[in-house]
């Protein structure tokens, strides 16, 4: 059992977002265990405020003035910043050094009780030089995806060789986010933790066994440029005998592209907390990736809650996936082969055992995740 730590994250996504992200679940984790956990997130500006009306925007300033403890005692920290940051990467700017700074400075301080950070996690590039805030005793860098090709942003990598070169480790969640840094890296020690899952929340404990009469293929997430929405529209139109559930937020175009299938239903955004019945009443989870390099390095957390659910996946084939070889998790390269993939786990001979897929997930869940960090820094 490790000491009682002092820990601070400084993530990309604030907790209480639509999307709950791995910081969330770590930070989670290790203040269950007892350790004393602060999670920050980027930065508002004042250009928020023309988007006051989003639930997310409106969330975070809500979160800006007060000390927020609600999510399992971790301090839900977000800061304020005069720039955002597509301003002040052309000026040199960097927020985390400037006035802003001493605020951060304060409320950290004060919720430590003026304690020393132990550890301090980034996965945040554009949070770089808030280790000078914090001045923990460890700091590791831990990259979640190419930020640099998801964001389609190359200022990106020079802020991310700074971070490695102050960091004492990096822990990526996929090796090709580990390999795309390999020439910042040097002697750094360096870890591969993937994602993982929240198992109990997702946990199926239903009917085996159950099918449904019509088959029910299920997608959780995003409907972003990293995700193929025609792969969804395929499917939908070559199988007429099955329905599709799409759960989370959706543009106009999304809408459009599916304004013919009368197989799909688009639920919007859905609370992390009510995804779980969602996925139990399903057959089949689906993880179409588009062919959009950010996704080289994607380490998917939904394909372990599909898993833990009791759900097999058919996911696009990325050399990633292809390496995790992951029990239950069928690859295609193409339409045609997804297709045929499809037909073969919601044919009526086909029985899916759902306690048996849900019991390979276990290994991946958070609790093991954290205790493998902790084991690698401290």
């Amino acid at each position: 059992m490790h000491k009682k730590l002092n820990i601070v994250f400084a993530s990309h996504t604030y907790i209480g977002s639509t999307f709950v992200v791995g910081s969330h679940h770590l930070a989670k984790v290790f203040s269950k265990q007892g350790h004393k956990v602060c999670h920050i997130s980027t930065p508002l500006t004042p250009f928020h405020i023309i988007r006051l009306k989003k639930h997310d925007v409106s969330n975070r300033f809500k979160l800006l003035l007060k000390k927020d403890l609600s999510f399992h005692g971790v301090f839900n920290l977000v800061p304020f910043t005069l720039f955002p940051w597509s301003i002040s990467k052309l000026f040199k700017l960097n927020p985390m050094q400037s006035w802003e700074s001493s605020i951060i400075k304060y409320q950290v301080k004060k919720y430590f009780n003026n304690e020393k950070i132990d550890l301090l996690l980034i996965d945040q590039p554009v949070l770089n030089g808030i280790e000078y805030i914090i001045n923990p005793k460890k700091m590791v860098y831990r990259p979640t995806d190419i930020y640099s090709a998801m964001l389609n942003d190359k200022s990106i990598l020079e802020i991310e060789k700074k971070i490695i070169n102050g960091s004492d480790a990096v822990i990526a969640t996929s090796k090709p986010v580990i390999d795309h840094l390999e020439r910042y890296v040097h002697e750094k020690p360096c870890f591969i933790i993937e994602n993982g899952v929240e198992y109990d929340h997702f946990l199926f404990k239903g009917n085996k066994n159950k099918r449904n009469k019509v088959p029910n293929l299920i997608y959780v997430g995003a409907l972003d440029k990293r995700i193929d929405i025609n792969f969804i529209k395929y499917i939908a139109n070559k199988l007429q005998n099955v329905h599709i559930s799409i759960l989370g937020p959706y543009s106009e175009e999304v809408l459009k592209t599916f304004k013919q299938c009368s197989n799909i239903t688009l639920h919007g955004g859905v609370s992390y907390h009510n995804v779980p019945q969602f996925l139990h009443k399903a057959d089949l989870a689906l993880l179409p990736l588009s062919n959009h390099k950010a996704n080289l390095g994607r380490s998917p957390m939904k394909l372990y809650e599909y898993l833990s659910a009791g759900l097999p996946v058919v996911s696009k084939l990325t050399p990633e996936l292809k390496r995790r070889n992951i029990p239950y998790v069928s690859l295609y390269d193409n339409y045609e082969e997804g297709l045929m993939l499809i037909l073969k786990l919601i044919d009526e001979s086909y029985v899916i055992n759902k306690e048996d897929i849900a019991k390979t997930a276990i290994e991946y869940s958070w609790d093991k995740r954290a205790e493998k960090l902790l084991s690698y820094i401290i």
